[in-house]
């Protein structure tokens, strides 16, 4: 919304940067209030605040009043994605929890097959890629956030973890690593992950328009095509991670990445681009089924909330870095080494740090 609404790509990178610092430093007040009152009604009251964002969209002129309620969107969602996460990750056990986020994202990506080419098609009979042409999608996110608000209202149930008796504070902050060198070393390997993430990220459908030529029609395909491997594959590679373990079954889809990442760059014309994202949903089926599970069984569950905020709290501040370094490879080295850039840092740095890392899950049974 902020590109469409005539930002350039320097001044999106800059309010993509602004939004990482602002986002990272909320993180550590929301978990105060989180660590204190029930999950739920914290859920509820982030989805019911978060309504003024679609509405936000919807009226706004120009990109700098936009970029607000982008800024405003991140804080609010602080409020809600550690109690999501502790609920999902609490309702499942160890030696199955990579198959039911299998089953899990099966069901979220068959969702997302439709909501793209119904998005792709209001935007093509509005104008097109246009700040005009985009704002019926908020309109419809409007009427679906509603319905999840009365849907979580109704269905969602309260659970129980253990808390600390203490409030948390600032001075927590090394409780959470104490005695835990696996937990200490993850932290590092994932702020690398997500530096490197956020370089490439908020300039990927950048790229597919401005230098492949997509349109409205050819994103939606984008977005479909990847989450076909989340359908076709999401339960067999649970069941399989499950089986051989997390870091084996990352091991096996990381050269995907690569040839995603690489593939953007070499297609010739944007009728490629459904090839190319289609082979990326590979690995956010990795990503989605094994790392998240090996992420959430290395950090004890009444720890989860507080590590959340932490880790929040230094990736955003790289976050903000890595935006800034996205927009300045950009205008002054080429678009395409974004990500050549990513593929060899995520190779050389990420992965060797990862291997350094034991899985919870075995060293539990």
């Amino acid at each position: 919304m902020v590109s469409g609404l005539g930002a350039t790509v320097g001044e999106y990178g800059l309010a993509r940067s602004i939004v990482n610092l602002i986002s990272a430093l909320s993180s550590v007040p929301a978990a105060m209030i989180t660590d204190r009152y029930p999950m739920k009604k914290l859920i509820l009251l982030s989805l019911v605040l978060d309504m003024l964002v679609p509405l936000a969209y919807l009226v706004t002129v120009n990109w700098q009043t936009a970029a607000l309620a982008w800024i405003y969107e991140s804080i609010v969602l602080k409020l809600s994605g550690p109690p999501l996460q502790v609920i999902y990750i609490a309702s499942m056990k160890d030696r199955d929890r990579a198959t039911g986020m299998g089953v899990s994202a099966t069901v979220r990506s068959v969702v997302g097959i439709i909501s793209p080419m119904i998005a792709a098609v209001l935007v093509s009979y509005s104008g097109g890629l246009t700040a005009q042409g985009i704002r019926p999608v908020f309109l419809i996110a409007l009427i679906v956030l509603v319905a999840s608000i009365v849907l979580l209202w109704r269905r969602l149930e309260e659970i129980g973890i253990e808390r600390s008796s203490n409030p948390f504070s600032l001075r927590h902050f090394a409780d959470i690593f104490r005695g835990d060198e696996a937990l200490r070393r993850y932290t590092i390997m994932e702020s690398m992950r997500e530096f490197v993430i956020n370089v490439v990220n908020p300039y990927a459908i950048l790229y597919a328009v401005l230098i492949k030529g997509a349109d409205a029609y050819i994103l939606g395909l984008m977005s479909v095509a990847e989450l076909l491997p989340m359908i076709l594959f999401a339960i067999p590679l649970g069941r399989l991670s499950d089986k051989i373990g997390r870091k084996k079954t990352v091991y096996l889809f990381r050269p995907v990445r690569y040839a995603a990442d690489i593939g953007l760059i070499l297609v010739p014309n944007a009728m490629w681009l459904p090839v190319v994202q289609f082979i990326r949903g590979f690995r956010l089926v990795s990503q989605e089924v094994s790392w998240t599970a090996f992420t959430h069984e290395l950090v004890p569950i009444n720890k989860r909330i507080r590590y959340v905020a932490v880790t929040t709290l230094v990736n955003g501040i790289g976050a903000f870095a890595a935006a800034l370094l996205g927009s300045y490879l950009w205008e002054n080295v080429l678009p395409e080494s974004l990500f050549i850039f990513v593929t060899v840092f995520d190779a050389c740095v990420v992965m060797p740090l990862f291997a350094r890392i034991p899985e919870r899950r075995k060293l539990d049974e």
